[in-house]
């Protein structure tokens, strides 16, 4: 009896353990809030969610006019750009000169120009007129000439240091409508942002920046900067610091919705994709743009710890990590957050995985019958192993098996030892 009712209390203390507090916020809160501002806190949001993307060139230049190839050997040309998650299925937004053969055209016909040089068909001092008659009068082709040239995208992540990943282009904007692309890469729960509504920019709308530098690099590893917006018709502008980073920058508002891509440096203005563009290539691919469970608990244990809620923090983050357990910034705060915690005293011990697991069956009403299932298991163990002599001191104890007083079936009364019923001569 007393073996019983220990485990019923053990069962009780681990339910009150399992269950969630009626104040949970003011329960996990094991610090003071950190100070961070609207911008940071969108930079920090949006990081796991950027890209670079390598674009190679491959093919031939053809003079338009005569219709020669200007080389018969192919040439090789790459260009790199930023861009941004905006589905958990892996659609990127990028810019549409991104994804152009005339970002490297120059760098093709140069090769061509020093060619020719090489081969003895021009002198040094005729490159600058190779170059000008190939910029109006020439064309990269492919193979067939009828055909574009070879495009290879490839996609690097700031949210895992993995191996670069192969993107489809999806859509490429009119020029005339906005300077954006959609392209894909297989992945899924990729980090991703919402984009804001055309309502939520107006003139002097504050905007964060996220951006990438132009040197290659095997880690993506971007900053930001803040501004405003400054003009949006007939194009789009916002203030900013000079900036030498990558094209593609995303801008964001202080909630963290992307607001533009930045397509030009412009001094101290940044030339944006407009939203309705956005918005369009998106509809037209059917993009399914709602937050993913990833970017939600993400989100919610970046909160926590600047709130300064770490052990919260740790947890939501913990989820993150059972997802993607190589994510860079999630790994990042979660470290934040533990040092912070025992700094300040240690507060209460992040639940291991079994109370975690049991925790998060409790959030379904399905899954509180689980769990108490699993607790009743637990006492019933603890009961028997509880019971069990630790030494051989003597004889061992006979149990005796006493049977029910009444009959189960009829509720007749039951001699001792009777085996079946006298009123229904059923077995006991």
């Amino acid at each position: 009896m007393r073996v019983a009712l220990a485990a019923v209390v053990m069962v009780g203390s681990a339910v009150s353990m399992i269950v969630p507090p009626a104040d949970p916020a003011a329960a996990a809160s094991s610090g003071h809030r950190l100070a961070v501002t609207e911008a940071e806190r969108a930079a920090a949001i949006a990081e796991p969610a950027i890209v670079t993307i390598d674009v190679t060139w491959e093919g031939y230049v053809r003079h338009r006019v005569t219709g020669e190839l200007l080389d018969e050997q192919s040439v090789r040309a790459s260009t790199r750009c930023s861009g941004v998650g905006i589905s958990s299925d892996g659609h990127l937004l990028t810019t549409g000169q991104c994804l152009s053969p005339s970002a490297v055209a120059v760098d093709v016909y140069q090769q061509v120009a020093n060619r020719r040089v090489a081969k003895g068909l021009a002198t040094a001092d005729q490159i600058p007129l190779l170059l000008a008659d190939m910029l109006t009068n020439a064309t990269i082709v492919g193979q067939p000439v009828t055909q574009p040239p070879k495009r290879t995208v490839l996609v690097r992540r700031a949210v895992t240091s993995d191996e670069p990943i192969l993107a489809t282009v999806v859509s490429i904007a009119d020029p005339s409508d906005g300077d954006v692309a959609l392209i894909k890469i297989e992945k899924f729960n990729q980090p991703m942002l919402e984009i804001a509504g055309t309502g939520d920019l107006t003139l002097g709308t504050n905007v964060v920046t996220v951006e990438c530098p132009p040197e290659q690099s095997s880690v993506v590893q971007p900053s930001s900067r803040v501004g405003s917006i400054a003009q949006l018709t007939p194009i789009v502008l916002a203030n900013a610091a000079p900036s030498t980073a990558l094209p593609g920058a995303t801008v964001l508002t202080l909630d963290a919705a992307v607001a533009g891509l930045v397509g030009q440096h412009q001094g101290d203005h940044d030339l944006l994709a407009p939203l309705p563009s956005i918005d369009e290539l998106l509809t037209d691919a059917k993009v399914d743009t709602a937050l993913g469970r990833v970017d939600r608990d993400f989100r919610a244990g970046l909160d926590a710890y600047f709130e300064g809620r770490y052990t919260d923090s740790i947890e939501r983050l913990d989820a993150v990590l059972a997802v993607i357990p190589s994510h860079i910034q999630a790994h990042e705060y979660r470290d934040k957050a533990q040092a912070q915690r025992e700094a300040e005293g240690g507060g209460p011990r992040a639940e291991n995985r079994m109370i975690g697991t049991v925790r998060s069956w409790l959030d379904s009403r399905s899954g509180t019958l689980v769990a108490i299932a699993l607790l009743a298991a637990i006492a019933v163990f603890l009961v028997r192993r509880k019971g069990q002599p630790r030494e051989a001191s003597g004889p061992p104890t006979r149990v005796t098996i006493k049977t029910p007083a009444h009959c189960e079936n009829c509720g007749s009364p039951l001699p001792e030892a009777a085996t079946t019923c006298p009123g229904c001569g059923k077995p006991t």
